[in-house]
């Protein structure tokens, strides 16, 4: 539970936190941050604690392999939609709820544990979460396809090579 805590600590509160600061310190004009100039705080903030994460996973706490590869792979694919968001609007939320689904997907095929189900749902809910971005507004249909598709073939890949 400890590990659980120290992870959600490092990849969810803290991230989340310092977004808030930058607002309050009025480095970005909103929490949506959707000014595409406004991006690199949060995106090399976000991706510092990610990578401390893993640095402290990996070397100061022997944490299995597995699980410190799944933070290696969401620092990585953090810088890549860091870089992609200077060039072209992407969508982060679609890109991290379809990697998910690659991760799966390499896991199922890998571990051969057949969880069919759970990858339904997986899809089930990367799929609601990409006609969200597209019901809210947030992002074109090329946007969105662009982030689901960068995110499930680079999990799926570097899943592949993780495991």
């Amino acid at each position: 539970p400890y590990l659980l805590l120290a992870i959600f600590t490092t990849t969810a509160f803290i991230p989340a936190l310092s977004v808030l600061f930058l607002k309050l310190s009025k480095r970005i004009t909103n929490l949506d941050v959707t000014n595409r100039e406004e991006r690199l705080l949060p995106f090399i903030s976000i991706c510092c604690f990610y990578a401390f994460t893993a640095y402290m996973l990996h070397d100061r706490l022997h944490v299995p392999w597995p699980i410190t590869s799944l933070v290696i792979l969401s620092t990585v694919l953090i810088f890549v939609f860091g870089i992609i968001s200077f060039k072209t609007k992407v969508s982060i939320h679609a890109g991290a709820s379809w990697s998910l689904c690659g991760i799966f997907t390499s896991a199922s095929f890998q571990l051969e544990f057949g969880a069919l189900s759970i990858l339904v749902v997986l899809f089930f809910i990367a799929g609601l979460t990409a006609t969200s971005r597209l019901y809210l507004q947030r992002h074109t249909p090329s946007e969105v396809w662009m982030g689901a598709s960068i995110g499930f073939f680079t999990s799926l890949t570097a899943s592949f090579f993780l495991f």
